[in-house]
């Protein structure tokens, strides 16, 4: 699961949160295994202000000798959480009353830790549901940069208004509100992109 985020990306995630419907609350817990942490201290928290970075502690656990933690915490909506060690630190989207299995791979990074140096660290999530948010943004995703990276020479003519319609009524909708939101919101930043009408997105998509 890639865990960088650009601030495109943010901002859609963002987006998306305010118009998810509540979900009914339920445990949801992520089971990590990464050898090279033992004895390490990791947090689970989200982030209520992405400006100021303020963030609330979810649960924290301590890395045992086998090399893995547990978190768990009590959620009522689809959620980004960051699993941090120190200030290395990983998103992941979770849905309430979910498990998730986390493999952290080793890092060369990893000794920075220590150091309280910034960092992002990566992650593979096990048997993930292919109807999980993750998955499905994580298709999503691959599919929208495929296109512009397959478009690029079109970008500022019309030819791209042409291709962006075509690569929305390709879509397949999602049945997890949050994802529709999340697909709205890019689908109206990659229309805003191409000089599509402000008025126009805002009573189509948002």
């Amino acid at each position: 699961y890639p865990t960088r985020l650009n601030s495109k990306m943010t901002f859609r995630i963002w987006a998306a949160f305010l118009l998810l419907p509540p979900f009914l609350s339920g445990q949801t817990k992520i089971t990590g295994t990464c050898p090279d942490w033992i004895g390490q201290v990791v947090e689970l928290s989200y982030t209520t202000n992405p400006i100021s970075g303020s963030k609330i502690l979810l649960d924290v656990d301590t890395v045992n000798a086998s090399g893995q933690f547990e978190l768990v915490s009590e959620l009522n909506e689809v959620q980004e959480v960051w699993i941090r060690i120190n200030r290395f630190k990983a998103n992941l989207f979770v849905e309430p009353k979910s498990n998730y299995r986390a493999e952290v791979p080793s890092s060369p990074e990893f000794p920075l830790i220590a150091q309280w140096r910034p960092g992002n660290f990566e992650y593979i999530v096990i048997d993930l549901d292919p109807n999980d948010v993750n998955a499905q943004i994580i298709e999503f995703d691959e599919a929208y940069f495929t296109f512009f990276s397959n478009n690029a020479r079109f970008i500022g003519t019309q030819t791209m208004k042409n291709k962006d319609n075509e690569f929305e009524a390709e879509l397949t909708t999602s049945e997890n509100e949050f994802v529709k939101n999340y697909v709205n919101y890019s689908l109206a930043e990659m229309k805003l992109t191409a000089g599509f009408p402000r008025n126009e997105l805002f009573r189509s998509h948002l």
